[in-house]
């Protein structure tokens, strides 16, 4: 690797640092991988070792502030089989957001608390309805039909309760029949 200082190519060693890293204006404390010139001994740039870093200060940070990942984000909007336009649109967030919040940009509180709130299938279902023209017919269907593979009863007996989730036809006519059902 090319060491500026030394103005040649050198032998470098990578070592595990204390690092702070600013994120959302608030400075985030992680033990970093650097690599170090072996002949000068000064910091070099390294584009694997300083990304990854990076990610693991947004993780520490996400973490620390109870915010959602980006895999639990996709993992919400896969579950209701939706592109991440279609998703956005339904949440009522910009188009891009959602492919944001998936590439590893942090969520503020309020759209995370959003997000947060439509990994419960009910919440979802009422903003699908509330925001159906926003989307086309066919994101409509796909969702709604992921929606009915989610729904579930819950039927309590003496010692425990029990789901059973509307995979099955006969279960869709306990659905329709009871009325009042909870999703999963």
């Amino acid at each position: 690797m090319y060491c500026p200082n030394c103005a040649t190519e050198v032998n470098t060693i990578v070592r595990e640092v204390t690092e702070n890293y600013p994120v959302k204006g608030e400075d985030i404390s992680v033990n970093a991988r650097v690599r170090f010139c072996t002949c000068c001994g000064i910091d070099l740039w390294d584009d694997e070792l300083d990304g990854q870093n990076l990610l693991d200060a947004y993780a520490k940070y996400r973490q620390k502030h109870n915010l959602m990942n980006p895999a639990d984000i996709r993992a919400t909007r896969e579950k209701y089989h939706l592109s991440q336009i279609a998703f956005a649109r339904i949440l009522g967030l910009g188009d891009k957001t959602i492919t944001r919040y998936e590439n590893g940009s942090i969520p503020d509180s309020a759209p995370n608390n959003l997000l947060e709130l439509v990994q419960q299938p009910s919440n979802f279902a009422a903003l699908l309805e509330k925001n159906k023209s926003k989307i086309s017919a066919q994101d409509y269907e796909r969702a709604r039909d992921a929606l009915e593979s989610l729904r579930c009863c819950v039927i309590n007996t003496k010692d425990s309760a029990k789901v059973k989730y509307s995979t099955s036809e006969s279960m869709k006519f306990h659905f329709k029949y009871w009325g009042d059902l909870k999703y999963a």
